[in-house]
Order: C-alpha cells, then sequence, then structure tokens
C-alpha cells in the first residue's frame, strides 16, 4: 500500500508542475531559433522574465516589445522597454543576458533597419 501512495504522490507531483509551467509560458508572436533553442523567449530565463513581468506591469517600465536580430551570425535580443531606466529607449542583449552596447560591424543607428515584425517574438501590445 506504501508504494501505491508514493506513486500516486510522485504524478500528482509532476501533475502540478506541468501546470505551474502552462501558467507561466508565454506564446511567442513568430517561432524562432535562437541562442541554441526553438523557444528562446521560454527558454532564456532571463528573456523570460522581462516578457512575463510585462504582462502584469502597472508601472510603464515593461511595455514594448522583444525582438531577436541576427548579425554576423551572433544573435542578439533587442527590447525598447524601460526596464526601469526611466527612458533609455533600446537595450541590447546577449543571449546570457548581459547587456551590451554595441554590435561589431553594426552602428547603433542601424539596429533600427533590423526590427521587424518577422522577428519580433513578443509585444505587450499583442498581450494585453
Amino acid at each position: 500500500m506504501g508504494t501505491k501512495v508514493l506513486l500516486f504522490v510522485v504524478i500528482a507531483f509532476f501533475t502540478l508542475s506541468c501546470e505551474k509551467d502552462e501558467d507561466t509560458y508565454i506564446k511567442p508572436l513568430k517561432e524562432i531559433n535562437a541562442c541554441g533553442y526553438d523557444d528562446p523567449l521560454n527558454q532564456l530565463e532571463w528573456l523570460h522574465e522581462i516578457a512575463y513581468k510585462s504582462l502584469n506591469d502597472k508601472t510603464g517600465n515593461y511595455i514594448g516589445s522583444i525582438w531577436i536580430i541576427t548579425h554576423e551570425n551572433k544573435d542578439i535580443i533587442v527590447t525598447d522597454m524601460a526596464l526601469g531606466s526611466g527612458g533609455i529607449y533600446r537595450y541590447l542583449f546577449d543571449c546570457y543576458g548581459n547587456q551590451i552596447s554595441t554590435v561589431a560591424g553594426l552602428e547603433p543607428s542601424e539596429i533600427g533597419n533590423y526590427l521587424t515584425d518577422s522577428n519580433m517574438i513578443f509585444s505587450t501590445v499583442f498581450y494585453q
């Protein structure tokens, strides 16, 4: 009888764990493979945290979009959210969540040219 109870507890635990993941899953606007993942919006923990915060943000710090661009075989995550900065317009990140200020071979003023609907994976406009 102890084995059946233990089996029930294990099954219940895994069922609850799966439900929790479904509660925090964010459907990307586009399926884009980047940073070695097929769902970087949910698989990159730091990126998922930004998107998830934006769903309930009342401060305005997380209003905006997230794009993934590739330049010289490097994936770069771009967001136009303020992220609590008080007004900085655009942030660039590498796959590890490190903020980067420049991209080799790409002028900062050119980055906007790479931000299109085809590489936008998240936007608060579509989730509100």
